[in-house]
């Protein structure tokens, strides 16, 4: 015999069931047309022309007019390269430390007159 639990929903499912029913309502409310979701052929070749930049990056510049002194792209790219490796470290390195600060005092070893368990 199966066995029915009172809880059935749950309160995990409630939400995604929540967010389903949003979903739909914002659907019916919106006239919502599903086949304006397919990209017209002026949207295709824009998509492959985005991809294949991102696939084969710039290495110079582009423009038609470079003012003379312009620093060259890849040394303005490993500059920046640089700058978030600084930036990264920084950040690690000053929350690794507050961490430990702060850890200690919310450890139990901080309050050290005050019983465990109350």
């Amino acid at each position: 015999m199966i066995e029915f639990r009172k809880d059935w929903i749950g309160w995990r499912r409630g939400i995604f069931l929540a967010i389903g029913l949003s979903g739909v309502w914002a659907v019916v409310q919106l006239q919502l047309d599903f086949h304006q979701l397919i990209p017209s052929r002026g949207g295709v070749e824009l998509i492959s022309r985005f991809f294949s930049g991102a696939v084969s990056p710039a290495v110079t510049y582009e423009a038609d007019f470079v003012p003379q002194g312009t620093v060259p792209l890849l040394v303005k790219v490993m500059r920046a390269v640089v700058l978030t490796v600084v930036f990264a470290v920084t950040s690690a390195s000053l929350s690794m430390v507050l961490g430990l600060v702060l850890g200690v005092f919310a450890s139990a070893a901080w309050w050290v007159d005050e019983p465990l368990d109350t």
